[in-house]
Order: structure tokens, then C-alpha cells, then sequence
């Protein structure tokens, strides 16, 4: 059994880990990243904890919600009772160590950002043009194609949001930092990782690190986690929610923020009023 993680004193700067749901638009309602927010300095113990827990007899390299469901290599090696105790062991380190503000405890605040796929569809798909027609050179640099998907149109408003989150804490708050699982054949990673450099550059002290890292590796466990919630949200999306939820959302704790029909129809307005040629890169936000 793994206990609740012990606060640290030290004051670290927050980050956020996000996973990715809901991609295939057929068949899921909602496309979402979800995740936790807790300071770096628990991240740190969190994800040792994690990996003691994948070690435990038979060893895993790592954890993935849907895949050790359904047995899928590497987690064939588990019987029945196996998965479940190590599920729930995985679960219990979450659930344990979520934020209970009347018990201050706890340092994970559970969190989701969501949209319709349908609404993408009717108000950002084919709908991003700019101010004027896009030379083929600065097509190359804004990819309004890459906007309009709902993987950029959902990080990048859940970064404007957690940012704001954080701000909110005080003026001393120090700059938050954000991990989703890496997908390196994905073009939007790094279109986001342009506007956040940018935006770093303009306020150092408000944005930290943006990174996409490995999931499924033992370098970076708490990308795990974020999968396990994210997961959970996109089965009850579909209508099969799973008894576990309330372990890992923190039941009255979980935070979920969906993007409307008005959100998304000013962020296609706000690009299509901007002109390229007056703008540095990213530089400056819509």
C-alpha cells in the first residue's frame, strides 16, 4: 500500500499533466485533455511512487488505461486478479492524493478541458482564413489547418486558461509549466510549442515550460495518470462510465471547463481579423 505523499516544504512552481481523449470523432461525442495540476516538487515523489508501484511483481514499463483493460501487450502478463489489484493500487496513489480543501490535504486538483467535435465542425472546420489570402510562405509559418483541429483549438485554450488559473493564486505565484504525452508525427505539438515560446518571451514570469514528453516510458509517469482520468471522462462521454471514477476525479474536487458554441465562434473570428504581415510570429495573442 502506498500512503498519502507527504507535502513538501518547499515552494515549486505548479505544471499541469494532460493526456489527450475522445480523438475519433465517429465514435466520441467530445475530443479533451484532462489531467492534474500539483506543484513541481510532488510530481517528483508522485512519479516515483508510480513506478514503484509498476515494479511490483509481475514488472510493467508502464501504465495505459485502455491497453492493461484489454490486456494488450505489454500488460498480457497480467491475470485477471493481477490487473485489478494493480489498478486499483494506481488509483488508490491518485484518489489518496488529490486536493481536499476542507481536509488540506492532498496536492492533485483533477481537471478537464472538452469540446464537441460537432461544434468544431459547424464553426472552426474550413472557416479560418485570416485577414487576406495567405502567401505560401506564411501558410507554412500560421497553419490555419493546424488551427482548426481540435487538438490545437483545445490546448490552446486550456493553456490560456490555466495561466489565468494561475495568476490568480497571487503575485508571487511563480511560472506554471505544462506536459501532454508527446506524438511526434503531430504537427500541432510543435505549432503550439512556437506560440508558447513566443509567449514565454513576452511574459517569462507567467509561462514556464511547455513539453511533450513519452508517455509510455518510465520517464515521465505522470502523463499515466493523466491518462487515467482522461480515459474515465471519455467512457462516461460514451455513456459507459466506470465505477472508479469518483476514486480518480476527486468527486466534488474535479474541475471541467467545455468550450461553447460562442468560445469557438470568437476564436474563428479573432484569426480571421488578423493580418499576418502586421504581427511578429505568434507573437502577439489574437
Amino acid at each position: 500500500m502506498v500512503p498519502r505523499l507527504p507535502p513538501t516544504g518547499l515552494i515549486t512552481p505548479n505544471a499541469v499533466y494532460l493526456d489527450d481523449a475522445g480523438c475519433n470523432a465517429k465514435f466520441e461525442p467530445d475530443f479533451m485533455f484532462a489531467g492534474y495540476w500539483a506543484p513541481v516538487g510532488f510530481w517528483g515523489r508522485f512519479g516515483d511512487a508510480w513506478n514503484k508501484i509498476l515494479d511490483r511483481k509481475p514488472s510493467l514499463p508502464y501504465w495505459h488505461s485502455s491497453a492493461a483493460l484489454k490486456r494488450a501487450d505489454p500488460f498480457h502478463v497480467l491475470s485477471d486478479a493481477q490487473y485489478r489489484k494493480r489498478r486499483d493500487a494506481l488509483y488508490k496513489l491518485i484518489g489518496d492524493n488529490i486536493h481536499d480543501k476542507a481536509a488540506r490535504a492532498g496536492c492533485l486538483a483533477p481537471l478537464c478541458v472538452r469540446v464537441a467535435h460537432a461544434d468544431i465542425k459547424s464553426l472552426v472546420a474550413d472557416k479560418i482564413t485570416m485577414a487576406r489570402p495567405l502567401t505560401s510562405a506564411e501558410r507554412d509559418v500560421w497553419r490555419t489547418d493546424i488551427m482548426e483541429r481540435p487538438h490545437f483549438i483545445t490546448l490552446y485554450h486550456a493553456s490560456k486558461l490555466l495561466i489565468d488559473l494561475n495568476l490568480s493564486l497571487g503575485d508571487d505565484m511563480l511560472p506554471l509549466s505544462v506536459f501532454c504525452e508527446q506524438s511526434a508525427a503531430d504537427p500541432y505539438q510543435g505549432h503550439m510549442s512556437s506560440i508558447w515560446s513566443n509567449l514565454k518571451r513576452w511574459r517569462p514570469k507567467w509561462f514556464g515550460t511547455l513539453d511533450f514528453p513519452p508517455g509510455k516510458t518510465r520517464q515521465c509517469p505522470q502523463v499515466q495518470a493523466a491518462d487515467v482520468l482522461a480515459w474515465h471522462i471519455n467512457c462516461a462521454a460514451k455513456g459507459k462510465p466506470e465505477p472508479t471514477w469518483l476514486i480518480v476525479s476527486g468527486g466534488p474536487t474535479y474541475f471541467e471547463h467545455r468550450l461553447d458554441r460562442s468560445l469557438l465562434a470568437d476564436y474563428t473570428a479573432r484569426w480571421n481579423r488578423l493580418d499576418p504581415s502586421n504581427h511578429d510570429t505568434f507573437g502577439k495573442r489574437p
